[in-house]
């Protein structure tokens, strides 16, 4: 039953509008999740999803044309605490950089059980990791802790930064820290042979392109999202090439991700300049990047996570346009240079959310809602016979929960995560 009830289905192998000439895209399959997707991580046939607001969820995408939700992260955060802005793994532990950094067991993906959070100097939101070793960056300070006992971890050292750390990535012995100052973005760069005594080694920021992250290509190249970065010689960084073509995202989520010489990017399209929400750029050779492929859906907008498995990309939205969520992607090399893609006709709206009485519930005429807990039992059924606003009043038994509005339409449905607060 919850099977049936997450699974977003829909336009199963449509094509996906493109503008290229060597890669096409076909649409597997849509997952969507409660809030918004920050970061995306891959283990074999499970997806972890950091999911702002809504903490983690764990997916399996054994089937892409078919994701089924397996579990969601417990409602455990406190006050001023609570938006999930990376994840990664380290074995059977789930890493979640929420301010705090929470650790979950996770060997059964169906009952992840929270370990314990470790509180630092101010909030985390961004992570890396080399073995059992993590860098954190957060509010103005950045640390590495060791996690080789995952019920005690040790924090190695702590780091004050001028500005907000969001993005952190190791090359070779380099740490590679992004300050956001007002002034703009800069990158410190560590040596961090000896984790507990890292030493700055230079200071580097471009008057030549935006920086808007930054991602490890080998020991000695970064990409910096417009542009690659040499760090051969680490106290004298040099801007080795200008991604043409490639237009300015700002920094949020875990925007990219590097396999076998190739970019894949998740561009946010915050400003509304209706580019495409993925590019592909071949970094075979680091003095002439080349984007080769791109891909717009109109359905969607804020792209701000990106994940890829052979040849299956995992694009996740902010909930920017109508809805966040995770599409799912087959990526080809192919001839054709352009494809349609067919927007859906159901559309499913739901606010405020969190709600404390009732909650307003958008959908078309003909339409059928209805209302799940967590466990896939149906407590509710709201009657839409015709387009517009709807309400769900939750009973006076019902308590304070997560709960799910499904909403199908001939062969579509959608499906949103709301929080009661009773």
């Amino acid at each position: 039953m919850t099977e049936r009830i997450i699974l977003i289905l829909f336009f199963l192998f449509v094509l996906v509008s493109c503008v290229f000439a060597e890669l096409e895209f076909r649409l597997v399959g849509v997952f969507m999740p409660g809030d918004s997707v920050t970061a995306i991580e891959l283990d074999d046939t499970i997806m972890y999803i950091s999911d702002g607001a809504g903490g983690f969820l764990i997916v399996n995408i054994a089937e892409p044309t078919a994701p089924l939700l397996v579990s969601a992260g417990p409602d455990y955060y406190e006050p001023g605490c609570c938006y999930a802005s990376d994840l990664f793994l380290l074995g059977d532990t789930l890493l979640l950089a929420d301010h705090l950094l929470s650790r979950f067991d996770i060997s059964d993906p169906r009952t992840p059980v929270l370990i314990d959070t470790l509180r630092l100097t101010w909030g985390v939101y961004s992570a890396t990791n080399w073995g059992d070793t993590v860098a954190l960056g957060g509010w103005e300070f950045w640390a590495i802790v060791d996690f080789s006992d995952m019920a005690a971890p040790v924090i190695l050292s702590e780091t004050p930064s001028s500005g907000v750390v969001y993005d952190v990535a190791k090359a070779g012995d380099i740490l590679v820290v992004e300050e956001n100052l007002v002034r703009g973005v800069r990158l410190q760069l560590f040596n961090v042979a000896v984790p507990t005594a890292p030493v700055l080694v230079s200071t580097w920021e471009s008057d030549t392109i935006p920086v808007w992250g930054v991602h490890t290509i080998n020991d000695t190249l970064l990409f910096l999202g417009e542009g690659i970065l040499n760090i051969a010689n680490p106290a004298t960084p040099v801007l080795l090439s200008v991604v043409p073509g490639l237009p300015y995202s700002p920094p949020g989520g875990d925007w990219c991700t590097i396999l076998n010489d190739t970019a894949y990017v998740a561009h946010s399209n915050w400003y509304g300049d209706s580019v495409a929400d993925l590019f592909v750029v071949d970094l075979t050779d680091p003095l002439t990047p080349l984007v080769i492929g791109e891909c717009v859906l109109p359905e969607w907008e804020g792209a701000s996570a990106v994940a890829v498995r052979n040849d299956t990309i995992f694009l996740g939205y902010y909930d920017i346009g109508l809805s966040p969520g995770v599409v799912i992607l087959a990526c080809e090399t192919s001839g054709i240079s352009g494809c349609t893609f067919l927007p859906s006709s159901l559309v499913l709206s739901v606010y405020p959310n969190p709600f404390n009485s009732s909650v307003k519930i958008d959908a078309p005429a003909g339409s059928t809602i209805e209302i799940y807990n967590i466990k896939g039992e149906k407590i509710a059924v709201v009657p839409a016979d015709k387009s517009g606003l709807h309400q769900w009043t939750p009973d006076k038994p019902i308590g304070s929960g997560v709960y799910l509005i499904h909403s199908k339409i001939g062969d579509k449905s959608l499906t949103k995560r709301v929080v009661y607060l009773k």
